[in-house]
């Protein structure tokens, strides 16, 4: 009986291991709590100034080629572009 209960826990451990091994890792695109793979840090942005003088001030605000996104914004959603008003 003895050894009986040795041969069952010896095959059960065998059997444990084989499946412990065959698991495999699933891909990182897979993976949720990956969040990016190669890739750069980030870094800084730049901007293209009309002079030397402009970007030695560091105020993008004083230069002719300064856009703001600030203010009020339209927005329209349509299913299908081809239900758009004309000109929006």
């Amino acid at each position: 009986m003895r050894r009986f209960g040795l041969f069952l826990l010896s095959v059960g451990l065998v059997v444990l291991c084989a499946q412990a091994k065959g698991e495999k890792k699933a891909p990182c695109w897979m993976d949720p709590a990956v969040n990016r793979v190669n890739v750069e840090p980030s870094r800084a942005h730049f901007f293209a100034y009309e002079s030397e003088e402009l970007s030695r001030s560091a105020k993008k605000e004083t230069s002719k080629r300064f856009m703001s996104i600030e203010g009020m914004w339209k927005f329209l959603w349509v299913k299908d572009h081809n239900n758009a008003p004309a000109g929006f």
